[in-house]
């Protein structure tokens, strides 16, 4: 908002740069980096965000509809009685009885 105000009085003639040897070339000038400043502040405020939603819902639905394309698997079946997690797996060797 600076440079745009800053660049205005060039723009318009007001300013002393404005005026005299090579005043038309600094006023186009003026003129073509206010448009860039007031054009660069609108893409990055308002396009961007928003082809960012758009490209972020069309993402979920893509994935959404990829999950229901893709078949599921049968559940793991499990033994009817599974160890618990305090016994150990493997079983420990038993000490030999003494004679």
């Amino acid at each position: 908002a600076a440079l745009i105000a800053g660049a205005l009085p060039t723009a318009f003639g007001f300013h002393v740069f404005g005026s005299g040897e090579g005043g038309e070339f600094r006023r186009g000038l003026a003129s073509v980096i206010i448009g860039g400043m007031i054009t660069s502040t609108a893409l990055t405020l308002l396009v961007v965000p928003t082809v960012y939603s758009l490209m972020d819902s069309v993402t979920s639905r893509f994935a959404a509809l990829a999950r229901r394309r893709t078949p599921t698997a049968a559940p793991d079946e499990r033994p009817a009685t599974s160890p618990s997690p305090s016994s150990p797996t493997l079983s420990t060797p038993s000490k030999p009885s003494g004679d």
